[in-house]
Parts: structure tokens; C-alpha cells; sequence
């Protein structure tokens, strides 16, 4: 593992060098080293990104782990990106070095190292385009931004116990996320997502920062998830959601609702359904293009739970040099049935290129 990470930072540090020499400027989470072939047909990018959470946390007197302190690795990732034979036939794939967790360890997903795998054919670049491969799923807009940015506790309860981590393989009709109108349609082994959303004003509608600053843009989209085996037309696990993002001058805030309806046998052989509700809102203001205070809520109750789960958070992000080197410090509370079930305290840095 060790090894594994030296190598990965001395990757990062060899990219930085060139982008220095070649003085480039990129987007916040761009492509820093790219090479082309000549005739234009065949391009490799290469992107990274390391971020650890260094994080205190408290609990009430007398539970197990009482006080706490953890140094994290989150992630340790290399990307290789670009398009080959022609430019409407783009590829990516992501390794992750990261310790795995057990839920990526389906043998249906591949190794865990392999984050994402998946070639992508553009048959029109505004209306049509067909995924294959292993691929973030369309479940969620937070989940779909989590490459960079961290899901709220409801986001991730949303999702968590479909053992895929947010990825899949299979297959995806969509048409990307850059225009008024944006769809997905995945076939996976999980089960059908499907995901429509409307963009208004150009927004970028998948980083929670407003780095551009300006007027009023905003989108929102509804997403579904149909757990279905292929092999009948019972199913047994429906989710379903509806998220929001704004920016204003420099003010970003971007806001969901989920559902779960589960359906499990009794012990009559009939048939019952289980409820689950969630939500967030996450809130930001860039100020001068590197501060930027930041607070969090959000709340998910199962049917096994009186009041549900809330996740209260503040804190101030500082972007050096945007998206490419991020430091967080934030503290919080979690409350679980009105009860306060601990405090917590972090630093986060994440170095992108």
C-alpha cells in the first residue's frame, strides 16, 4: 500500500512540474497534461486526486469509543482520460489506492482498484450518448458530484445499501450534463435508473462551488432506481429522488429529498411496505475566489426510527488554487433520536490535478 501511494505522489509531482513549465491555466478540476496524437484521432489525460481527513470526535460518556481521534487516506486516485480513433469516442479510467471497503468487493463490479472503467460513444454530442462499462450511477446529484465533494449522511443512506458504492456496470444512454436538458437511462446489474433534469443559464451544475460568479443560474432533475434481477417483473426496493442547485454571485446552495419504499415478506407470507425518508441543504459563499463559509443539515429516518438521524455541520473551505488544493475545516454534531450522539471536529486536504 505503501508503495502504491509513493508512487501515485510521485506521478502527481512529475504532472505539476509540467504544468509549471508549460504555464498552464486549467479549469479547477481540468486536465493539467494531456498528449495527442498527430493526425488528432487518439488523446491521453491524466488526472489525480489525494485527500485526507484528519477528524476528533466525542460521544456521549460511557459509549465505546467515548473520545476518538483518526487520520484518514479518503482517497488515492489516478485518472487516465481522453478519446480514441476519433473524438466522439472518449474513454476513462479511474484507480483507486484508497483501503477498500467491503461494499466494493462484489465480485460483479470488478477489483476494487478499478473505481471506474467505461468507453463512451457520442453519436450526437447534444442528444446522445452510450456508456458502457463501470460508471457512477445517476441516482443522485450529490452522488454524481462525489469525485470531489463529500455526500451528506442522507445521501449516503440514500444509496448505501445497494452494496454498489454509487458505481455499477452496464450500460448508459444520457446526453452529458452541459445542456438546458440532460437525461440518463441506465441498464445495470443492480437494477434501471433513470434521471431527467433541466439547466437554466449554463450553470455548472455538478461542482458545488460558483467559481464564475454572476446572474441567477440554476437545475434540478428527478432521479429513480428500480432494483430488478432480469429475471422476473417482481421487484423488491424502489427509490426515488428530486435535487435542486442555485448560484448567485458567488452564493451556491444545492438541496435534496429522497425516498426509499422497500417491501419485505412477514412472517404471515404477506407482503409489507417499508418507508424511508431523507434530506439535505448545503450552503456556500465564495468570497473573493478562495474563502468560502459553508453549512450543512441533513436528516434521513427509517421506519425502526422515532425521530431519524440528523447531521448538523459548519465550517470554511479555502481553495489556494481552486479544486486543485482544498482545505476544510469543519466541526458538528450527529443527533439520533432527539439523543446528541457525538460531536466532531476536522481538517480535510485534497490535492487534484
Amino acid at each position: 500500500m505503501q508503495k502504491k501511494i509513493a508512487l501515485l505522489v510521485c506521478a502527481m509531482t512529475s504532472m505539476i512540474a509540467f504544468k509549471q513549465a508549460v504555464a498552464a491555466v486549467a479549469h479547477p478540476m481540468g486536465n493539467n497534461l494531456e498528449l495527442t496524437s498527430a493526425d488528432g484521432n487518439f488523446r491521453i489525460g491524466f488526472k489525480g486526486n489525494l485527500q485526507e481527513n484528519n477528524q476528533f470526535t466525542y460521544r456521549k460518556k460511557g459509549e465505546e469509543g467515548e473520545k476518538d481521534f483518526k487520520m484518514e487516506l479518503k482517497r488515492a486516485r489516478l485518472i487516465l482520460q481522453g478519446h480514441a480513433f476519433r473524438p466522439s469516442l472518449t474513454y476513462l479510467v479511474q484507480t483507486g489506492f484508497e483501503k477498500p471497503k467491503g461494499s466494493e468487493l462484489d465480485s460483479r463490479l470488478g477489483a476494487n482498484i478499478l473505481k471506474d472503467y467505461y468507453v463512451n460513444l457520442a453519436f450526437n454530442e447534444k442528444y446522445a450518448h452510450l456508456r458502457v462499462g463501470k460508471f457512477l450511477t445517476p441516482l443522485s446529484r450529490q452522488q454524481m458530484m462525489s469525485n470531489t465533494f463529500d455526500q451528506d449522511e442522507a445521501s449516503k443512506w440514500f444509496g448505501d445499501d445497494l452494496r454498489t458504492n454509487g458505481r455499477d456496470v452496464g450500460l448508459m444512454l444520457h446526453n452529458t450534463h452541459h445542456h438546458p436538458l440532460e437525461y440518463a437511462l441506465a441498464a445495470v446489474s443492480s437494477g434501471i435508473y433513470a434521471r431527467i433534469g433541466y439547466n437554466h443559464n449554463h450553470i455548472d451544475g455538478y461542482d458545488p462551488v460558483d467559481w464564475h460568479g454572476g446572474g441567477l443560474r440554476f437545475g434540478i432533475a428527478k432521479s429513480m432506481f428500480l432494483h430488478f434481477d432480469y429475471k422476473s417483473a417482481k421487484f423488491e426496493d424502489y427509490r426515488s429522488s428530486i435535487d435542486a442547485i442555485v448560484k448567485i454571485a458567488g452564493f451556491a446552495a444545492n438541496a435534496a429529498f429522497y425516498w426509499k419504499l422497500k417491501r419485505q415478506e412477514k412472517a404471515n407470507k404477506e407482503m409489507e411496505n417499508i418507508h424511508g425518508y431523507g434530506a439535505g441543504v448545503d450552503l456556500g459563499y465564495l468570497i473573493h475566489g478562495m474563502a468560502e463559509p459553508v453549512v450543512r443539515y441533513s436528516w434521513h429516518k427509517d421506519a425502526d426510527s422515532a425521530k431519524g438521524f440528523h447531521e448538523i455541520l459548519a465550517g470554511i473551505n479555502y481553495y489556494p488554487y481552486g479544486h486543485h488544493l482544498k482545505i476544510q475545516a469543519y466541526g458538528g454534531a450527529d443527533v439520533r433520536d432527539k439523543d446528541l450522539s457525538k460531536w466532531k471536529l476536522g481538517l480535510q486536504v485534497q490535492f487534484a490535478i
